[in-house]
């Protein structure tokens, strides 16, 4: 018999969404994932489209659903294109890496 074994974690949502464009200001970035991933080792990293560093910090995990992780950004993010980098591991060890992008137009 072959032992099943489980996928490993994915992200399964953002906000922002992976390309899209908001009218406003983004003050939280928030990761959704098919799982919880654990807390050490996990950042999420926002850059601009001069590859600038704007934040990058490790994440909190939200109280009442720990596969959702989320930073806060002090400042806001206006007027550009970001890229979000985010990394965690898996309780198998695993190492999981993406990133996506999305566009702030106006203010």
């Amino acid at each position: 018999m072959i032992p099943h074994v489980a996928p490993h974690i994915t992200l399964d949502a953002s906000m922002p969404a992976d390309e899209e464009v908001l009218d406003g200001e983004v003050s939280e970035v928030r990761l959704f994932f098919s799982e919880a991933p654990l807390m050490r080792g996990a950042s999420i990293r926002v850059v601009n489209s001069s590859r600038q560093l704007i934040r990058s910090s490790p994440p909190e995990a939200d109280s009442e659903d720990p596969r959702q992780l989320s930073v806060q950004i002090a400042a806001g993010l206006s007027g550009g294109k970001y890229v979000i980098q985010w990394r965690c591991i898996a309780d198998d060890g695993h190492v999981m890496r993406g990133s996506f992008t999305f566009d702030v137009v106006g203010r």
